[in-house]
């Protein structure tokens, strides 16, 4: 999960305020924020090898860092990918 995307996407729908308000409920229920110092070495390189996103390519990194599991949408975009285990989400 990318907190900028996350942060923008519901303040568009709301408001900055109410975004931000979602952000820190996330952040009380136990979601940890990797720092970008760690992972912003292989989000570049997802890009050069697979050409996501770059929001997507640090959702990437962050699973490989963590060895964890990344939910995608059900389209074709991480088909070539497997530096990560994913998992698709229903159409």
């Amino acid at each position: 999960m990318n907190l900028a995307e996350t942060r923008y996407v519901l303040a568009r729908k709301s408001d900055r305020e109410t975004a931000d308000e979602y952000i820190s409920w996330l952040l009380d229920i136990g979601m940890k924020p990797v720092d970008a110092q760690t992972s912003w070495q292989a989000a570049s390189g997802f890009v050069l090898d697979y050409n996501p996103a770059l929001g997507d390519s640090f959702a990437l990194s962050t699973a490989k860092e963590l060895d964890g599991e990344l939910l995608v949408g059900s389209d074709d975009d991480y088909d070539d990918v497997t530096d990560v285990r994913l998992t698709s989400s229903p159409a």
